[in-house]
């Protein structure tokens, strides 16, 4: 005959099982192994993460910042124009390029805002040219703005077309590409109507 058992046994012997290793190792090596490869994993959780915020922008926005100066000084002769033409098709196409440069520098200052990018009016009249004023003065003085003003649109127009071009290249986010892509496109639809 077998002796019964207590069922109550393994609640009064004192002597519990032993525990396999578990999450916490008990030698030494092994501890300070699981320690190491726990900080190596969160570094590189944040090498990762500290990229990613980086990549969402990139650090230098001067070539943005430049594409913003020649829309205002653009933005800036086509008022010029329109306080000044006589000629109605001329009006009217500078009133369609400034709808337009209005609604590309928009998208532009909206992008720098987003990326916290403080641009002075310095930097904003960084293109502004005197000799181009008393040049459209002048013009105006003689009767011959209709023709200098197209000139100097068209000059500026080529001047913003390849700052846009040369910071599509630099673009590194889709906004970027794409808010830069659409102000090409947009220039490129003016010029050909005129």
């Amino acid at each position: 005959m077998q002796p019964q058992q207590n069922p109550y046994d393994f609640i009064l012997d004192p002597q519990a099982p032993k525990k396999g290793p578990g999450l916490a190792p008990t030698d030494g090596k092994k501890r300070l192994v699981l320690i190491i490869g726990f900080l190596a994993g969160v570094a590189v959780v944040l090498i990762v993460g500290v990229s990613i915020l980086f990549s969402l922008g990139k650090a230098n926005n001067d070539d943005l910042i430049r594409v913003r100066a020649r829309q205002v000084e653009l933005g800036r002769i086509i008022e010029i124009g329109l306080k000044n033409s006589t000629d109605a098709d001329q009006r009217n196409r500078l009133t369609t390029l400034q709808a337009t440069l209005a609604t590309d520098q928009a998208a532009l200052s909206d992008l720098l805002s987003k990326r916290s990018v403080e641009v002075t009016k310095l930097q904003l009249a960084a293109y502004e040219d005197s000799d181009r004023d008393a040049e459209l003065e002048t013009a105006r003085q003689n009767g011959k703005l209709t023709d200098t003003l197209s000139a100097v649109i068209a000059e500026l127009s080529s001047q913003y077309y390849k700052e846009l071009k040369g910071s599509l290249a630099e673009a590194t986010t889709d906004t970027e590409k794409s808010i830069l892509q659409t102000s090409i496109d947009n220039l490129e639809l003016v010029s050909q109507e005129n």
